[in-house]
């Protein structure tokens, strides 16, 4: 059957019933099963749909259309992941479909009232970091993806910022220096340093100052200590 038979037959049940030429309750019980089943059918199918964005590449008007239809498949999970986190991990990771599935998601609540719309929600595959923690610090298996990657985050990070779902304070607050002080995420790294360089001796690791979390880390460390002086030459830089 496909979806013109389906909706003709729809029409032509609710025609019958709206004009009380059938009137057979048992019937019209049964029917209403049947459609309650299908509408779950349809959830799950656009739920499992929504983790597979960069794949069938739908365009960003019918990801609006599909979320303001259908909010449930914002917090549809696939693997412990919600669609924003698949959305952050796919191989081809697009701005507008994460910046859709944020906006959205503030406005359906997902994650709760203070999770910024999944910005927030622990991503299920990671040590415990939050979405944004994710897409501070995801580095492509690939190296010949690794700029694309950061230059595509760096793009949704801007779009975050100029639509309110980026604060300046997250910056310190969710410890997003500590996440990208890497080569691979530099783009990422310089643009959140610039936009508040304080947050070099604000940021706290489980109680520790940042450059103190990335000794045991050559390259990161060394990276944090030419950036600290770059912005702080007058003190030293981050030798404290």
């Amino acid at each position: 059957m496909n979806i013109s038979t389906f909706q003709s037959n729809l029409d032509f049940i609710k025609s019958l019933y709206f004009h009380e030429e059938w009137k057979d309750e048992k019937c019209k019980e049964k029917i209403v099963e049947a459609i309650e089943e299908c509408n779950q059918k349809i959830l799950d199918a656009f739920g499992w749909s929504m983790h597979k964005l960069d794949k069938h590449k739908p365009s960003f008007e019918a990801v609006e259309k599909v979320v303001k239809k259908f909010p449930s498949t914002l917090t549809y999970e696939n693997h412990g992941r919600i669609p924003i986190q698949s959305a952050a991990a796919a191989r081809n990771i697009t701005k507008e479909y994460l910046t859709i599935l944020a906006k959205e998601g503030v406005r359906q609540k997902v994650g709760g009232e203070e999770a910024r719309g999944g910005l927030l929600t622990i991503e299920p595959k990671s040590d415990g970091y939050n979405t944004l923690q994710f897409m501070c610090s995801f580095v492509a298996k690939e190296v010949d993806d690794r700029e694309r990657y950061d230059i595509t985050f760096l793009q949704v990070f801007k779009e975050l910022r100029k639509i309110g779902l980026l604060h300046k304070n997250d910056i310190y607050e969710q410890q997003l220096l500590y996440f990208c002080c890497n080569n691979d995420t530099w783009k990422r790294f310089t643009y959140l340093l610039d936009w508040d360089h304080t947050a070099l001796f604000t940021t706290r690791v489980e109680g520790d100052p940042l450059i103190h979390k990335l000794r045991d880390f050559r390259e990161d460390f060394c990276l944090a200590l030419e950036t600290g002086f770059r912005y702080h030459q007058s003190i030293g830089g981050l030798l404290y």
